[in-house]
């Protein structure tokens, strides 16, 4: 007659820790990747492969409240926005509303301040509403003619240029050069720009672009990490914005965990403290 065959004590506890361990980092780990075009946005992060700057440091830090970490993948804009639809990236970390890209994006508030400003030539005239820039060419960075819709006048009538990739020093360079007229960017950017390099030949519209507003990542719908529900406060009769959104987050998720992290930074100062190290 066979005798039964009895694991020893130590092997069956090592099996059942191990099977424990893979269980759990399966359930916990996770990897976030954000988004950004290969060019820099100084001082939010440098150009490509180096990704150092405000945004690697703000959204570790976030993520590791969640216990995860932040892979950064640098592409060009088109590319990251086309990964964004299917999943791929599952954030960029400063994106602006516009109705094209909300089929595919839940957008979060990251806490910083942003908002857009123009710069143009010192004897350019005052920019107080895009309509005046009629017949004048405006420079635009990729997915920049968003901020181009819902105006109440024709905007072909802007010659608009728009290269694949495009920095503020690049943009400088060439309205210097009357290549271009006026520069629409961000405005902690543009700041930052001008007192870094003393610029003086260099005039900036303050009331062109609806001035300072919060900032927002954008979140792909795609991603593994993001669980949505119907908003039961959206209303269907008024335009669609961030404040009335079709969808909300649904507890639990890694997405809602990184919205509730960066609001606790922000609450406490955090994320002040990170951004005045960058903009000193």
């Amino acid at each position: 007659m066979l005798k039964p065959v009895y694991r020893s004590r130590p092997v069956y506890t090592f099996c059942v820790l191990m099977i424990g361990i893979c269980i759990s980092f399966e359930l916990f780990a996770c990897n976030l990747v954000m988004g950004y075009r290969t060019s820099e946005r100084l001082p939010l992060i440098a150009k490509a492969p180096d990704s150092s700057g405000l945004y690697q440091e703000l959204y570790s830090r976030a993520a590791s409240k969640l216990g995860c970490k932040i892979e950064v993948r640098r592409l060009p804009k088109n590319r990251i926005l086309r990964l964004m639809q299917l999943g791929k990236v599952d954030f960029y970390p400063g994106f602006d509303f516009t109705l094209a890209r909300s089929p595919y994006t839940y957008y979060i508030f990251n806490g910083l301040p942003g908002g857009h400003v123009g710069i143009s030539r010192l004897d350019f005239s005052e920019i107080n509403h895009l309509s005046q820039l009629m017949g004048k060419v405006l420079l635009l960075s990729q997915g920049g003619a968003n901020l181009l819709e819902n105006l109440n006048f024709d905007v072909k009538k802007i010659k608009i240029k728009q290269p694949p990739e495009i920095n503020i020093t690049q943009a400088v360079s060439m309205i210097k050069n009357n290549e271009a007229d006026f520069y629409i960017y961000d405005i902690s950017s543009v700041y930052y720009y001008l007192s870094l390099n003393k610029e003086r030949e260099i005039k900036v519209h303050k009331n062109c672009c609806n001035g300072i507003k919060p900032m927002y990542l954008g979140f792909s719908k795609k991603s593994k990490y993001i669980a949505l529900s119907k908003n039961p406060n959206y209303d269907s009769h008024s335009e669609m914005s961030i404040d009335n959104y079709p969808q909300q987050l649904q507890g639990g998720s890694i997405a809602q965990q990184l919205q509730s992290a960066l609001a606790q930074m922000h609450a406490d100062g955090e994320i002040k403290q990170i951004y005045q190290k960058y903009y000193p």
